[in-house]
């Protein structure tokens, strides 16, 4: 038997054989498949780029056909360029797509003690008339709050610097207007009364005279126009001031004798008197609305002002709202769990 014979100069013809430059319409075939698989993975795009490539073999270039192969080289590097330009477009937009939007920064809120208005309680967790009303507006607005501790004078700064935006419980007066916006609604009326030690006789303010008088710094009765300073300097009644960070320091001046009295406002004089074995007086003045205040020109404070005004209407109407609730619980001294429990 005799075997077939197989030119020597011939080798079988395979996936990778060169083709000639006569059948460039089959490479132009082969980079329109490749249009069609760009959504492909990224290892079958590169696959068909290299196996365009690798079939690509010129002939001699003879005089006759100089132009068509220069044409035909630039059309076939025009559409891989194409191609490529393509696939970096398709990787782009799916990942522009397929990318998690990002949440919208946290709306910052100022937190002091004062309590039963706004304070930290022994878990170390919120609480107070404040806090409560406005978690409550958050979780119907969809906000994200981010409480920020700080004394009331520090609180105070920061919200002046931008850099907290809310500050809850906030007396609003002409001077601090000056400085913070304000909420229209009012969350809560309050006014300041004169507390003194039980041994301690006070029926005026000329009780007062050559006394040392605690009070809270930079609060509603130290500042604005009519305040306990100026008042007594009115009157030409001296006496010193001695200036703390909290009602609390207030009254443990007191308790511990080291003033003759303090000034407070009258819920938390109420509330704790008896606790730190002190007594009220008959001395009571500048009544306060207290709000919330806020950064001013700061884009968002309208839109949070408008928010807490619509939303603190409508728990007011509300005889069983977070702040109805909270209003009754905080003001008996009633334990704080049961704003959140089912009513009756």
């Amino acid at each position: 038997m005799h075997r077939a014979h197989r030119p020597a100069n011939k080798r079988q013809e395979g996936l990778f054989d060169p083709v000639p430059c006569q059948s460039f319409e089959t490479y132009l075939a082969i980079v329109r498949l490749d249009f069609l698989m760009i959504e492909d993975s990224s290892n079958v795009f590169h696959k068909r780029i290299f196996s365009c490539l690798t079939k690509m073999s010129f002939s001699p270039i003879k005089p006759n056909n100089v132009a068509h192969t220069r044409h035909a080289v630039n059309l076939f590097i025009s559409v891989c360029l194409c191609v490529v330009g393509l696939s970096v477009l398709s990787f782009t937009t799916a990942h522009t797509d397929t990318a998690t939007p990002q949440p919208s920064p946290p709306i910052r809120v100022g937190i002091y003690e004062n309590k039963p208005m706004v304070y930290i309680d022994e878990s170390g967790n919120r609480a107070g008339l404040f806090p409560d009303l406005l978690d409550s507006i958050a979780l119907k607005e969809g906000w994200r709050l981010k409480y920020v501790r700080g004394t009331w004078s520090e609180c105070l700064d920061r919200l002046e610097k931008k850099q907290i935006d809310i500050m809850m419980d906030v007396a609003e007066t002409e001077q601090r207007g000056l400085r913070f916006l304000f909420n229209n609604e009012t969350v809560f009326v309050n006014w300041e009364g004169v507390y003194s030690t039980r041994n301690t006789t006070i029926n005026s303010l000329a009780n007062l005279k050559g006394r040392e008088v605690a009070i809270m710094k930079d609060s509603a009765r130290t500042e604005g126009g009519v305040n306990i300073q100026n008042l007594m300097a009115a009157l030409d009644i001296p006496c010193t001031f001695v200036e703390v960070d909290t009602y609390d320091k207030v009254f443990k001046l007191l308790s511990q004798n080291e003033v003759t009295a303090g000034i407070v406002s009258r819920i938390f004089g109420s509330l704790f008197a008896e606790q730190y074995a002190v007594k009220g007086t008959s001395i009571i003045f500048n009544k306060r609305h207290l709000k919330f205040a806020f950064s001013k020109n700061q884009p968002l404070s309208s839109t949070l002002i408008a928010d807490i005004d619509r939303n603190l209407v409508l728990q007011k109407e509300d005889p069983n709202s977070i702040y109805n609730r909270a209003l009754f619980v905080y003001l008996s001294g009633l334990p704080r769990e049961m704003i959140f429990s089912d009513p009756p």
